[in-house]
Formats: structure tokens, sequence, C-alpha cells
């Protein structure tokens, strides 16, 4: 495998201390980009085969939680707070979710967890408490 350069442009003082830390732990910044490029590369290639299915078993769990809930109103309010949590602050969407679940009684999906990185799954679960059954 032939290797290439990367050229980033960082702060002279950023670069600095990433160096310094990096040294400080045994490696260096070169060794440190490409464990992460790698990870993120292996992440993202895992993510397009099961996102689809993510989203669909969110939407899906988020239909279950409309239906548990059973007020319309009741369900426009708790979906509305959640889409704002969406783009705002994933770790109160998580704790709202949970809150959501424990007190209408629904079992959460596996998939929730990984709604605490990643918006669009989360606005999936929101998505599904306002849309229809999926067919």
């Amino acid at each position: 495998m032939e290797n290439v350069y990367l050229q980033v442009r960082i702060d002279k003082d950023l670069k600095e201390r990433f160096s310094a830390a990096a040294k400080k732990n045994g490696t260096d910044a070169s060794a440190l980009v490409r464990s992460w490029v790698t990870e993120y590369v292996r992440e993202m290639e895992l993510n397009d085969v099961d996102r689809t299915e993510q989203i669909n078993n969110l939407y899906d769990a988020g239909y279950k939680l409309k239906k548990a809930i059973d007020n319309k109103n009741k369900v426009k309010k708790e979906a509305w707070e959640l889409n704002n949590l969406t783009s705002s602050n994933l770790s109160k969407f998580m704790e709202k979710v949970m809150t959501l679940y424990t007190q209408y009684e629904v079992s959460m999906p596996q998939e929730i967890l990984e709604a605490r990185q990643h918006s669009e799954l989360a606005q999936a679960l929101v998505m599904g408490m306002l849309g229809e059954e999926r067919t």
C-alpha cells in the first residue's frame, strides 16, 4: 500500500500541544491521525449497511411510543420537545426518551443507544411519533 501525505491546517500552538501530548503517551501525531481516519472510515462503511435498518427500527419505536402515550396533544408536545433536543443536546434527548419509555412502560429499542451520537437516528424516533405506521 502506497502512503501519501494529508495536509491539515491547525493553529501552531495547538499542533505543538498535540505533538507534546502524543509524545507523552508514547505515540506521535501521525499515528494518532492514521488511527482516527481508519476508525472513521470503518465506522462510516459499517453505518452505510446498517443505517437504513436502524432508522426503520427507530421510526417503528417512535410509533409504538405514540400509541402508548395515546393522547394526540401529549404526543405532539413530547415530539416537539424531543425534536428540539435532537439539534441542541443529544444527552438531554436521551434522558427525555428514557423517561418516556419508562413512564409509558414501552420497551426501548437497542438502536436508541446509537441516537446519542447521531442526530438523524434521534430524528427517526421523533418522526415515528408523528407519522403513520409503516407497512
